[in-house]
């Protein structure tokens, strides 16, 4: 059997590139299989029994793209749904670790208005960042993050707030992910 990239591997390889090889490819074994070992070094492991005293989210990058009120939106949630599902490791005080997530990208696929498996409209929600996790003033592990999210999970395309929900519902995705991916 001849192992050939699939298209969503290379339209990940690509806008990879694209966005200046910002983020290191998913290490998941297709991706290996297709495209060799990753030019990136790996991430570095989460410390074992780690304590958080802060965790936040920068989205200056959302902003100066063009949308400071998306990014502010974006800020407000993430950072509410960070301290959701990191809230058992919450407590070093001044002294625990800082988690930054620092968002790259967020996109909102058109809900409406498109033919499913015609290439016009309706795509996934999604957003990229990388989580890093820091002490004394030296970063202990980056956690690159990718994930997506249908815009129907959020409710109705015709609710005054969808824009509202779907972004609640991604941030909390990427927080739920990241720790799963930070292995915590």
């Amino acid at each position: 059997m001849t192992l050939l990239p699939t298209r969503r591997a290379a339209l990940g390889f690509l806008a990879s590139a694209a966005a200046g090889a910002a983020l290191p490819l998913a290490r998941s074994a297709p991706a290996a299989a297709q495209f060799g070992p990753s030019p990136f070094d790996a991430p570095a492991a989460v410390p074992a029994g780690l304590r958080f005293g802060t965790v936040s989210a920068d989205t200056s990058r959302i902003a100066r793209l063009g949308n400071p009120v998306g990014a502010q939106i974006l800020q407000r949630d993430l950072d509410r749904q960070l301290r959701v599902v990191f809230a058992d490791l919450m407590g070093g005080g001044s002294r625990g670790a800082a988690l930054l997530v620092r968002v790259n990208s967020l996109y909102l696929g058109l809900y409406t208005g498109g033919r499913a498996g015609s290439g016009q409209g309706i795509g996934p929600d999604n957003i990229d960042g990388v989580g890093l996790v820091s002490s004394g003033g030296r970063v202990l592990s980056q956690t690159p993050i990718y994930t997506t999210l249908d815009p129907s999970y959020s409710g109705a395309w015709y609710l005054p707030d969808i824009d509202r929900r779907r972004i609640d519902s991604i941030s909390y995705q990427l927080a739920y992910w990241l720790r799963r991916e930070m292995g915590i």
